[in-house]
């Protein structure tokens, strides 16, 4: 029997990957915080390969890809969707980081410029743009990544031969897995990782088209596949962001087959359909993760935990304990400013 695909399938999906989002990123400032060699080790196992989970989002957007009938129609609704969104997140985060400097004494202009460039240019690591200062804008990346990437694969739908078009997508991809790490070379607006990201959207509306979503897959691709992330964390480093892929294709391949796993357990554990409460808390923070994004976006970039978060006042925790204590804080208060600003829009809507 055919199983058929239903709204919100992949909420309760998206609300664990953004959870796994803001605990890798938090485990890192935990890191800088506590200087403890267990959580180093496990901040650097976490962000060290992490092309599944973010590819994963990326297939996800591709299942649901549709060729569009106007291409500046549809660029003026995913900027509206995406990019101002963006802006407007860079805009409250270099405020909100004027105020913080305000009550810790600290006020500077420069923490707002900062904040401002790294956003106009798009930075994933602090730099100098033509003798001005700009900041990374860290989570923020994937919203004019995701603009760009569904261009793109816009663009690349108008040429009307199928295996020219795969053609075209895969070398694109490829030549942008293969291109330097951010570290070394970061382009405007994110157009490399865009480009990166074809190949993961092009998975996800394969899934579609295909519908191998509910199909079931030889025993030895899940061994395999599993074998070669195992791998790949141990000896390689992977990062969809920072544009690294230390084995190029290899690891590529393996960031796409990582997700295609964590696809098929998901479906295969019928989370999505539970009614439990925790369920109904990943499946909101998923279906407005549009949102915690921004919000999680804008916390790290406005508020210095590393600078105002003193963990030997939690001595008693311990450094692991005392990071897990405050990643607890921190989701619960981007789930209440994402109710907050649900409400607001909500409102905003039903006035108009």
């Amino acid at each position: 029997m055919e199983k058929r695909d239903f709204i919100g399938m992949f909420d309760v999906l998206k609300g664990i990957l953004m959870l796994m989002v803001i605990f890798a990123h938090h485990l890192h400032m935990v890191d800088m915080m506590a200087s403890s060699s267990q959580v180093h080790a496990a901040a650097q196992a976490l962000l060290g390969y992490q092309a599944a989970p973010i590819a994963l989002f990326f297939i996800i957007t591709g299942y649901d890809f549709h060729p569009a009938r106007s291409l500046r129609t549809y660029v003026k609704r995913q900027a509206k969707l995406l990019l101002i969104p963006y802006a407007v997140s860079v805009l409250a985060a270099a405020l909100l980081s004027l105020a913080a400097g305000a009550v810790m004494g600290d006020f500077r202009w420069q923490r707002a410029t900062v904040v401002i460039a790294g956003g106009l240019y798009g930075c994933m690591r602090n730099t100098e743009i033509f003798g001005v200062s700009a900041a990374s804008v860290i989570a923020l990346w994937f919203l004019p990544a995701l603009f760009f990437s569904g261009v793109f694969m816009q663009i690349l739908w108008k040429i009307g031969n199928g295996r020219a078009r795969a053609l075209v997508l895969w070398l694109l991809a490829a030549a942008a897995a293969a291109a330097p790490s951010v570290d070394r070379l970061q382009v405007p607006w994110f157009f490399i990782q865009s480009c990166a990201s074809l190949g993961f959207l092009e998975v996800g509306r394969l899934f579609k088209k295909y519908r191998l979503l509910y199909k079931p897959f030889p025993l030895l691709f899940y061994v395999g596949a599993v074998l070669l992330a195992l791998w790949s964390m141990g000896f390689s480093q992977s990062n969809v962001g920072d544009n690294v892929y230390q084995f190029w294709l290899l690891d590529y391949g393996a960031g796409i087959l990582g997700a295609i796993v964590l696809l098929k357990l998901y479906m295969a554990s019928k989370i999505a359909e539970s009614e439990s409460l925790f369920a109904g808390f990943l499946e909101y923070f998923g279906r407005y993760s549009l949102y915690v994004l921004c919000l999680h976006g804008v916390e790290m970039l406005a508020f210095p935990w590393y600078e105002a978060v003193d963990l030997s006042g939690l001595t008693g925790l311990g450094a692991a304990g005392a990071g897990i204590l405050l990643y607890g804080v921190r989701v619960l208060a981007v789930w209440g400013c994402c109710g907050a600003v649900n409400r607001v829009m909500q409102r905003r809507r039903f006035r108009r």
